[in-house]
């Protein structure tokens, strides 16, 4: 059996996009991802933040066939931002050197709403950030973008 699980909203009416989910409309405005539940499996709601598009679309195809639903894609921190605090995932995925707000800064701003989504900071360049700097971002872990493909990315965002 799945169903749709809709948070905090009343009357929401939905559309079966395809086995990856569904959108919630609500009052005739903008659509709202949702969480997918089944008997056994919680699908992780997961945001994807970096200004490279082929990057984006690479870890989306990753974080997807790992279980993991992507409800944001975004080449913009702050447009990310908002996203996020709207649609609520459980993750991010956030890259460090963005044009604008930088992933850090975008990690600092998530770990100060009331439920913040575990982050994941990644970079192509051989910076590596200290435990003391994620931390202080309250990010869980940092990643080199070279890697996430043979990482255990439930264990990386603290979810296994």
């Amino acid at each position: 059996m799945v169903r749709t699980v809709v948070n905090d909203i009343r009357h929401a009416s939905t559309l079966t996009l395809s086995r990856y989910g569904r959108i919630a409309y609500i009052d005739g405005r903008s659509p709202a991802l949702c969480a997918i539940h089944d008997d056994d499996h919680v699908s992780i709601r997961v945001a994807v933040v970096d200004d490279d598009d082929g990057f984006r679309r690479v870890a989306s195809l990753l974080l997807t066939s790992r279980g993991m639903h992507v409800v944001v894609s975004s080449s913009s921190a702050t447009d990310a931002l908002e996203l996020i605090r709207s649609l609520r995932p459980e993750a991010a995925l956030i890259d460090v050197e963005m044009p604008g707000m930088g992933g850090v800064e975008l990690a600092e701003c998530l770990h100060r709403l009331p439920r913040p989504p575990r982050v994941v900071l990644t970079s192509a360049a051989d910076q590596a950030l200290s435990e003391q700097r994620l931390a202080s971002a309250g990010a869980q872990a940092f990643i080199r973008k070279e890697e996430l493909q043979r990482a255990d990315l439930a264990t990386l965002f603290g979810l296994s």
